[in-house]
């Protein structure tokens, strides 16, 4: 039986773990079976949608676009340069298109995906590598700290075990901070998100990324050792019982301060730290955030394990992709968008007409609730009291369906710039 480059790409997607496509309107005509076929209006929506399936899902998100080119992603905003590939490495090519990385993002191009290949291509499928790190007790005296990345979000235990072991504070990349924060005195904080952070890992000597991208610690100039979650169990089983480690406390107590204060705050328009805090206590569901600088507020409030999704490039309908793509699967994401615009009404108009069950909560800050592309299609949402925020998201929840709730919430950055420096990832 001939087999044609489309063929090719479909075994080779699902041997990946895919298990949706979006398609975009003009794109090449294929047979994706046994993956399901999503037909959106645009590129734009494919691959939001595609990097939001990824990475909400671990696993391999999957876009096609009007002019053939195949999106891999689980990295929302990354950016990419296409390649251009033949038939006989598209294996190989879909197979290794993470490798080394938590979350990627490829884009390849491969010709007409009508064509006969001639002769049969298998799909390939690569195993975790071997290799296994063991830090012996001669690491006993060093001050170390432990950084869990977004390889590390489903291991959250081991890696609190390693630090109970060997006395290292643990600190949470913005992609793992939901799954790895505890209220323990071994937790250090939120690093990589804002350029003066790393100073929290300062009294360390040594650093362990447990499932990080390598440039999720070039910003600090500690010695670093990237492992995966897997080798957790092989740190140092038998270490002394570590001295006290005082660590950066300075920028821990001042935010601890500012968020204790803002809490309580009952000002309009609702400060970023007040809003989450009506969030938290009403939400039961995962919340997907995408503004730098709400990422920012949350990963510094958040004080109990809570499912977040907040990547980290900067992707402006990332957490309305969230909500739409988990609705696709059943599930419920509440999304905190503050991009409102055109774009965002085709996203909704996608739920409305096929009936998902969405929550979104539009966050409009006060220095740009008067520009008219901020403003919200009034057959979705309606601009509603700070006071009210707590009791009509309360209501949304339990309503089910397409509910759009929007709000003001005030730009407050000074805080958080004087403790922690600019966010990294703004665009």
């Amino acid at each position: 039986m001939s087999q044609t480059v489309g063929d090719l790409l479909a075994e080779c997607l699902q041997a990946a773990g895919a298990k949706r496509v979006f398609v975009s309107s003009g794109a090449p005509t294929l047979s994706w079976s046994p993956l399901e076929v999503i037909a959106v209006s645009n590129n734009e929506m494919a691959q939001v949608f595609c990097d939001a399936d990824g990475f909400i899902n671990k696993s391999l998100g999957v876009a096609l676009f009007s002019d053939g080119r195949l999106r891999l992603s689980s990295s929302p905003g990354e950016p990419v340069v296409p390649i251009e590939i033949g038939p006989a490495d598209i294996p190989v090519a879909i197979a290794t298109w993470s490798l080394g990385r938590q979350t990627s993002a490829i884009e390849i191009e491969c010709g007409d995906f009508s064509a006969e290949l001639p002769e049969p291509h298998q799909a390939l499928q690569l195993q975790q590598n071997d290799r296994l790190v063991r830090l012996g007790a001669e690491f006993a005296d060093v001050a170390m700290a432990i950084v869990a990345g977004f390889g590390s979000s489903e291991h959250a235990d081991a890696v609190w075990n390693a630090a109970q072991r060997t006395g290292a504070k643990v600190f949470a990349t913005i992609e793992s901070v939901g799954a790895i924060v505890r209220s323990h005195p071994l937790w250090g904080g939120v690093v990589g998100l804002q350029f003066d952070d790393y100073q929290l890992l300062n009294a360390s000597d040594v650093v362990i990324a447990v499932g990080c991208d390598g440039d999720d610690v070039l910003f600090s100039d500690l010695t670093v050792i990237e492992i995966e979650s897997a080798h957790l169990d092989f740190l140092g089983l038998d270490w002394p019982t570590p001295s006290s480690m005082k660590g950066e406390e300075s920028q821990s107590l001042a935010i601890s301060e500012v968020i204790q204060a803002r809490r309580k705050d009952l000002a309009t328009p609702l400060h970023p730290v007040r809003a989450f805090a009506d969030c938290f206590e009403v939400i039961d569901d995962a919340i997907a955030i995408d503004d730098p600088w709400l990422k920012a507020w949350c990963a510094r409030m958040v004080s109990s394990p809570r499912q977040l999704f907040m990547p980290r490039f900067f992707s402006p309908y990332f957490s309305l992709a969230a909500a739409i793509v988990s609705a696709l699967d059943g599930k419920r994401i509440v999304g905190i968008c503050t991009t409102i615009d055109e774009f965002s009404q085709e996203c909704l108009q996608f739920a409305a007409q096929r009936n998902l069950n969405v929550t979104i909560e539009y966050w409009q800050f006060d220095d740009m609730q008067n520009q008219d592309d901020t403003q919200v299609d009034g057959s979705y949402a309606e601009v509603i009291e700070s006071s009210a925020h707590r009791s009509q998201l309360v209501q949304a929840l339990n309503e089910g369906g397409l509910q759009v709730l929007s709000c003001v919430v005030r730009r407050d950055d000074d805080e958080l710039i004087d403790i922690f420096g600019p966010p990294l990832f703004t665009s």
